[in-house]
């Protein structure tokens, strides 16, 4: 929710922000202040692999919190532009590190029935964050806004502070029995719950047994680097992580961030009005519309395929894109005015989008990046994700309102479809169905056949009793 009112902050400072000479922001420090945490982003996500193995996922989470509070206070004390791209660069380092957390906590904290539902209220809670923002930021001032928003994060601390870890961590630790104490608490005591959680911690005792037998072969460095680059060529690390990327690449493109960032814009555009602020209650019904169609996606994640929900809304979502554009193009081919009637259909694709992104797509990233990675990979793969959704999003965020500007917001639409497509048609041919699978079998789905005879080997040596 923090992360999803910063996300929408941007559009409260491109309606109301003024300095103190009465003057208003430009749209070159407005991008900066937009996707300068794209940058931080990468950072965090590069830190959070040797924090969350040090500390573990639920004291690593807590120290998301300490940046985030300090990007609210900054820009409610902050009296420049460069102070505030320094507290959204602190947010970045906080979203880095939590989005690469954010979908591996629920994936092990979570069971595999349930796992789409605790996704889709995770999404619910940023499209939450993003209202938040966007009402207060309507009846007060954007100073003000950021000040009653620091309540999220002290929410937060106190939250995870009463969490406990997750099994998986305290599995790759070998405490076991902690593991399973844990597992219990958090997933009952039946016999599907143990045969997981005993098939995770047999998983793990095989592959340490396995490293100790080949410890004596990794002392160089030389030999360390060989085995990097081979764990880098196998099958079970490179295609999950290349599926996450091309969903991170659709996840941007398709609308993300950039709708609540700059939402004004693009409805100003729509709509064809004279400032920002006149189309603020506009943005506030989609901003109510969001968390309503997430709560749809709790059900559809739930009842669905994950393929089929893909490739559903995001063919949804693309089809309204090209839709608004080629209407925007047609009134200024014709110079016709705007007129209400115009206004209800241009806000019925809007909430057409809407009700596709947001219930279906947006959730639905969040469950894959969580379910698709390996556990033996999982923080390098979530930084290499993270990584690239880091990337996109600076790119998307920095350059949107220069599009805006040269080519138009529907110009920019089409550029968004194009790249879209090519994502999806790469996804239908290498994206296995994951719903209510186990981590671990899907594990298996990706893993190199070829690579299975020598486990096998290995497995066969450590039941011999010599």
């Amino acid at each position: 929710m923090g992360h999803g009112a910063a996300f929408g902050y941007t559009a409260i400072l491109v309606a109301h922000y003024t300095d103190d000479q009465g003057n208003k922001m430009g749209n070159d420090h407005l991008s900066w202040i937009g996707s300068v945490f794209g940058i931080s982003k990468i950072c965090g996500c590069f830190i959070m692999p040797s924090t969350m193995s040090m500390f573990g996922r639920q004291k690593t989470h807590l120290i998301t919190v300490l940046p985030m509070l300090l990007n609210w206070l900054l820009f409610v004390f902050g009296r420049s532009v460069s102070i505030f791209i320094t507290a959204r660069l602190l947010f970045g380092i906080s979203a880095g590190m939590y989005a690469s957390m954010n979908s591996m906590l629920i994936a092990e904290y979570t069971d595999p029935v349930n796992r789409g539902a605790f996704s889709s209220i995770s999404s619910l809670a940023v499209g939450f964050g993003v209202i938040w923002v966007h009402v207060w930021g309507t009846v007060v001032s954007w100073r003000t806004t950021a000040a009653v928003t620091i309540a999220i994060p002290v929410a937060t601390a106190i939250i995870t502070w009463f969490s406990p870890e997750t099994p998986s961590w305290l599995v790759s630790k070998q405490r076991y029995g902690e593991a399973r104490k844990v597992f219990t608490w958090l997933r009952g005591d039946g016999p599907r719950q143990r045969k997981e959680i005993e098939d995770l911690i047999e998983s793990d005792k095989l592959k340490k047994e396995t490293s100790n037998l080949s410890n004596a072969e990794s002392k160089t460095c030389l030999t360390k680097l060989r085995m990097i680059k081979k764990c880098m060529l196998t099958r079970e690390f490179y295609q999950p992580i290349f599926i996450c990327v091309l969903v991170a690449i659709i996840f941007e493109f398709i609308g993300a961030h950039f709708v609540a960032a700059y939402g004004h814009l693009i409805l100003k555009s729509l709509l064809n009005k004279n400032e920002p602020k006149d189309v603020s209650w506009h943005l506030n019904y989609l901003d109510i519309l969001r968390p309503v169609v997430n709560c749809m996606g709790v059900i559809i994640l739930k009842k669905i395929k994950r393929r089929t929900i893909l490739f559903t809304t995001a063919l949804m979502s693309i089809l309204c894109l090209l839709l608004l554009s080629s209407y925007i193009y047609t009134r200024n081919a014709y110079g016709f005015n705007q007129t209400p009637l115009l206004d209800i259909f241009v806000m019925s694709l809007m909430t057409l989008y809407t009700v596709s992104h947001y219930a279906g797509y947006y959730p639905l990233a969040y469950v894959l990046f969580g379910e698709v990675i390996p556990l033996e990979y999982r923080g390098i793969g979530s930084s290499i994700v993270i990584f690239s959704l880091s990337i996109c999003s600076f790119t998307v965020l920095k350059t949107c309102p220069q599009m805006y500007f040269s080519i138009g917001v529907e110009g920019s639409f089409l550029v968004f479809t194009v790249i879209i497509s090519v994502c999806l048609v790469i996804l239908y041919y290498i994206l296995p169905e994951t719903k209510d699978r186990t981590l671990l079998d899907i594990e298996k789905e990706f893993r190199d056949k070829k690579t299975e005879k020598p486990h096998l080997e290995v497995k066969v040596r450590l039941m011999k009793p010599n």
